[in-house]
Order: structure tokens, then sequence, then C-alpha cells
């Protein structure tokens, strides 16, 4: 996944900064009064004194890092029911909050502490600079589970447990507050002059390179390299941290990345990189990631055969998941569990028909080859051999963009009793209150998306937050919705992440895997006040003249594609301008002047998908805007193909890319000749989705 930040003033001031200034990639030392007080006090917490307690802040100092530990407890006489959900009368909440001497150390242990995360039931949140939270579950009970949270910010790293959704929050949110305030406080602790490279594989190890550089003043930072196997073999979708400013970024499929900072300075500064990864020791032995598998169970004593498929996940060495079974009713899905170890894998299938005391059992022991599995089976039926492969199945990912006809979506007012009031289909709105809130209401139609139960693997909702009406950080959940004769309810409920004042749009996932297993199933998205957070925020709808814009699904599944992925760089950019026909003038709309325009060839690589804006920034004598937002004064870039100016009356740009490469010319009006010694930045956007760079 692409992780791409926005960044507000303050924090770009704070960047540049952290790379102006000469240093080494050791932060200063921070005090252990300064790391008290990121810990909130008990009776800053809701409820106060009367229901929380606290043991006190324990310190252990180690070679290269200083841990603070303590415990949060909350004991109520009673249970209390929030949002028509029981909260336990009495929790706790775990925090260790490590402060490192250094980026890298730091980075290597936030690594170290959620590797073994459950895949499907873990997603990276907005705490910090880079944040996970995973669960395990206990029983059917959503909140009878153990819940984690590892953030990492700068030089700090925080691991918290809680048996209590609502308690970790209670506690995250004031810890992540008083970290970020820290940093924008102490920027001269964190100054310096180099960046620290992190490249990460799943199956291989980390490893971390420093790019020096000795220009004062620059005005952008391009890094750039190639990530390869020890064998010399491109690794694609390697993760590229710059552990100084937080950004994070992806290898394309032939291991290549590129990515530009930019800044307010002079000169311009190229640093490469190229990486070389080894597996890594400690996942040789559990290199077995699930997957989606046909199996075949030879019966030793007929020789019959029985078709079976195994949707696995895995947790560290852990498997789980769902064996479907195919039977005269067609498949019938069962549990399956098992642990891999370096040679293979042992599997238990519970096949107990529902509301029998029956019991019912296979093992099967395996042996992996080359991503088959092979071997014996023994329980229920007897036993025998068995072998497993994906069948050419691996996973894909689609984008559903909501309409009536794929899904219901709304906003409701719900009261402080978990009842569903009102609706308004014209607005999304997320807001959390002291006495009523309001929540994204969903039911998707499963029929319409086309799903395949057996073949599904995950789905995320993805909403476009607007930057107007927005006040308050709010931490978001989302509920199962009941249905009581015509009145809706609210139902168990799980943490789905952080919603924040931005003066940019963003995108929001929220993972609605769950909901889209079940036959009539919906959900709601909201905050409460009992997580310490208050707020309003918007959402765009699928009302939306933008595509790119609207609400949309991501629905990951197995599928067969035997088609190769063509390697080709997303975006190529000409610095060479000619002069061309006359289709835009010096607005910001297109029409003739009477001058000659001048045309910069580009080439896109992004088939299927959608061109949906577009900047163009010029440095020269001075410096100069151009766009294909309407709703501003700057001037048109304009977007040709055989001659035709492709934006629409407005200005406004939503080019569908029906080619695996297509060259556009991208023009501005000729007022402005452009010149070779001139530096051109860009942001474009597709299907809604920003990227930027420096032309070179």
């Amino acid at each position: 996944m692409k992780i791409i930040k926005i960044l507000t003033g303050e924090l770009l001031i704070f960047i540049s900064l952290l790379i102006l200034t000469t240093g080494y990639a050791y932060a200063a030392p921070v005090s252990e009064m300064q790391v008290r007080a990121f810990f909130p006090k008990v009776t800053d917490l809701d409820g106060g004194a009367e229901l929380w307690l606290n043991t006190g802040v324990k310190k252990k100092t180690e070679d290269n890092h200083t841990v603070y530990s303590t415990t949060y407890s909350f004991y109520s006489g009673k249970s209390k029911k929030m949002m028509n959900i029981i909260r336990k009368g009495q929790f706790e909440t775990n925090i260790a909050l490590y402060s490192f001497n250094n980026f890298v150390d730091a980075s290597m242990y936030f690594h170290e502490l959620t590797k073994d995360a459950p895949k499907n039931r873990s997603q990276q949140v907005r705490f910090g600079e880079r944040g996970l939270f995973f669960i395990y579950p206990k029983s059917g009970y959503i909140n009878d589970a153990d819940f984690y949270l590892v953030f990492i910010n700068k030089t700090f790293v925080v691991w918290m447990h809680a048996n209590d959704g609502f308690a970790l929050m209670d506690i995250a949110n004031p810890v992540n507050e008083a970290l970020d305030k820290f940093i924008l406080d102490n920027t001269d602790m964190y100054l310096i002059k180099k960046l620290t490279l992190e490249v990460s594989a799943e199956g291989y190890e980390l490893q971390t390179k420093q790019l020096a550089f000795t220009t004062d003043f620059p005005a952008s930072i391009t890094v750039s390299g190639k990530v390869f196997t020890k064998e010399l073999d491109p690794l694609p979708a390697a993760t590229v941290n710059i552990l100084e400013t937080g950004d994070s970024f992806l290898t394309d499929s032939e291991g290549n990345f590129k990515h530009s900072i930019m800044l307010d300075g002079i000169d311009d500064i190229e640093l490469g990189a190229t990486f070389y990864l080894d597996y890594d020791q400690a996942s040789k032995m559990t290199m077995f990631k699930g997957g989606f598998f046909e199996s075949a169970m030879i019966y030793d004593t007929s020789g019959k055969t029985r078709k079976q498929i195994w949707n696995l996940e895995t947790a560290g060495t852990k498997v789980f998941g769902t064996a479907y079974v195919n039977t005269s009713k067609g498949y019938q899905s069962y549990p399956i569990k098992g642990e891999s170890t370096e040679d293979g894998i042992t599997l238990t299938l519970d096949c107990k028909r529902a509301g029998t005391d029956f019991g019912c059992e296979q093992v099967f022991n395996a042996t992996r080859k080359n991503g088959t599995l092979e071997g014996k089976w023994t329980g229920t039926g007897g036993g025998g051999s068995f072998n497993a492969d994906t069948g050419g199945y691996r996973p894909v990912e689609r984008k559903v963009i909501l309409t009536d006809k794929t899904a219901d979506i709304k906003t409701y007012a719900v009261d402080f009793n978990g009842k569903l009031l009102r609706s308004s289909d014209n607005i999304l709105n997320i807001g959390a209150g002291r006495d009523s809130n309001a929540m994204i209401y969903i039911s998707p139609n499963r029929e319409a998306l086309k799903l395949d139960p057996i073949k599904h693997i995950s789905a995320k909702l993805v909403l476009t937050h607007l930057p107007d009406n927005q006040r308050g950080r709010i931490s978001i959940f989302k509920y199962d919705v009941l249905q009581d004769g015509t009145q809706n309810y609210l139902g168990n409920s799980q943490y789905a992440g952080q919603i924040y004042p931005s003066e940019e749009p963003y995108s929001q996932e929220i993972d609605i895997t769950d909901v889209l297993l079940k036959d009539g199933g919906s959900v709601a998205i909201g905050g409460v006040p009992e997580a310490g957070s208050y707020g309003n925020h918007n959402f765009s709808t699928e009302k939306s003249q933008y595509d790119s814009l609207k609400p949309y699904i991501i629905i990951t599944e197995y599928s067969k594609n035997d088609q190769k992925v063509k390697t080709v760089r997303p975006f190529v950019f000409i610095n060479k301008a000619e002069k061309a026909k006359d289709l835009i003038g010096d607005r910001n709309k297109p029409g003739a002047d009477g001058t000659p325009d001048y045309c910069y060839e580009a080439v896109f690589s992004y088939p299927g998908k959608s061109l949906t804006g577009f900047e163009l920034s010029i440095t020269g004598d001075i410096k100069r805007h151009y766009n294909t937002s309407p709703l501003d004064i700057y001037p048109l870039v304009g977007f040709v193909k055989n001659g035709i100016l492709q934006n629409n009356s407005k200005g406004e740009i939503n080019l569908l890319f029906e080619k695996s490469s297509e060259k556009l010319n991208i023009c501005i009006n000729g007022n402005y000749i452009p010149k070779m010694t001139d530096r051109i930045s860009y942001k474009y956007f597709i299907d809604g989705r920003p990227v930027e760079g420096l032309v070179q």
C-alpha cells in the first residue's frame, strides 16, 4: 500500500528544519521528566480519579534506549451500556514507551513489535508517523478480545495492550497528542543533514542506508534507487521508509523507487541507493504465508478422491482459516487451523456439524514443495494422502464505485443508547458529541458486488474526507447494525481508525470484510465520546460530480490471472517545450487568445485508470502555477491528444487511459516561453490519488 502524507504548513517547516541543519542520525537525549509528561494523569481521563488508577511509571535503561511502562486500571461497580454495547466494569490498559537515541534502532524495534500481527486482523492507523492496530479475539463478542496498538514517531516507539477497545483509545489519544506536541516544540533535537532509507519486504531482512548531503538550502531532495533480492532478482512492492520525514512508498514491478521531498530552498539534490535483501533468517522457519489452495484428499481404503478448498491466513507460525468441503449440497465451510515449521505444516480441520455432538476431525501433515503442499491425512473418514496447490490463483484487487445499485449509504443521527434515528441521503458526516452522534451507515449489495465468499480475502470502504466544516480528532469505530422490527440499533463494535482536520482532502479506509461476508449485513461508522474524542467531519457522497471523490470499495480476492504484468514507468515528462496550436488562454478555462501555446510531451501508463487532475509549477525568473481546477485563479494546464483538447469546457480533466501507455501533450499558454533551465515540479491525480515529483 502506498502511504501518502499531506503536510500542513507547520509540519513542512519542521521537516525543512529537520533536513537543513548539520548533524548525525542520532537524536539529542530526552529527559526523564519530559517522557513522564507524555503519560496522561488519571484526573484528565473520562471518569477521573474516582474510576481510574495508575500504577506509576517505571523506568528501565537499556544499551540504546530507555523504556517507560505503566498500567491504567478502570474500576466500576457495574458494567456500562453505551451505544447498545456492554462495556466491562473493570479493564486495564498497559503501555510501554521506548525512547531510543537514534532513528534506525527505533524503526527496527517497531518492526519487531509488529512482525507477527495477524495480517487480516490488523490495519495501519494514523498514530505518530506509522501505526498498526490489531486484535486477537477471545470469543464471538467483538469487545471480548486483546487489543494492541503500536506506533512510532521519530525516536519514540509506543506499545499498548488493553482488554477493552474503548479503553485503548482513552489512553492512546492523549499519548499521541503529547508526543506530536513535544516533537513540534523541540525541532532542534532532531536536526540532521542526512536521510536514512529503510527497506523492508515480507520474508526478507530489513536493511537501512544513510545518505548524506552538503547543500545548505535544498529546494528539493529526490531519492531514487532499486531493490534486489540477494539472487539479483528485482523485488517489487518492497516498502521504502525515510525515517527522518516519515515518508513511505513502494517499489514498482522492477524494484525501482523514486520519491521527491519538496522544500523551499535553492538547489535540487539527488540521492541514490541500491539495496540487496537477503531472506529473513527467522522467517525461513515460517515462509508459508497462506493463500488459496485446491486440495485433493485420496482415501487409502477406496482410492476415492474428495475435493476441498482452503483459504488460509498466517500470524507468525500460526495458520488459520476456512476449509470448504465439497458435499452433495455444495461446498460447506469449516474452521481449519495449525502451525508451520521450517519444512512443513500441520493443519487440523474441525468438521463437526453445527447442532450435533458427533465429533469430526481431520489432521493434515504436509511438506512444502515449490508452493504446493503434499502429505498424509488421518482422522474421521479413515486416512490417506493429499496434495494442495494454488491452482494458479493469486490475490487481485478491484475497485467498485458505490451507487444506489451496489450499496445503500447515508448518514444517521444516533442517540447514546445506540438507536439509529433520522437519516440523510445528501451528506456523509461523522460527528461525536456528548449527547448524540452522526454516523455513516452502509449496507452493501453482495449480488451487485459479485462476491464469491470462498475466494474473498478482504474489503475496504474508502471515503474522501472534505476540508470543510471540520473540527476535532476522532477515533472511529464500526458497529454491526441490528434490526428490531422497523428500528435499527448498534451492535458489536470494533476500532476502525482516526479522522482528523486537514487543509487537503484525504482518503479514509475502513475494513468492512466481515460485513460483506454476511447476507444482508450492514455497518455504521462513527465515533463515541467515551473514546476521548469529539468533533465533526464531512465526506464526499456518491452524488459527487467527480468519480475520484465518490465512496468506493476495494475488494481483494483470489483470482486466476495468467497475464504478465508489463514493467513501465508510470509517468514520463520530457522537459522540452514545443510551440503548438492556440487552444489555451491565460485564464483558468480553455479558449484561444491569439498566442501559440507551448506543450511538453508526456507518457502515462495507467491502463484502466483515469487522470482526474494535474498541477504544474515552473520556476524560472518567477514561480508560475498552472492546474486543471476551475475553482481558483491559476491559468489552465491543458491536455492534448491527437490535436484535440481533452479538458472539458470548465478546464477539468477526467481522462480514462484505455491502453497500457498513452502519449499526451501537456500545454500551457504562450505568454511564458519555457526554458531548459526551468525547475519544474508536478502533481497529478489518478482516480483521485495524488502523485508528485520533480522533472529531471
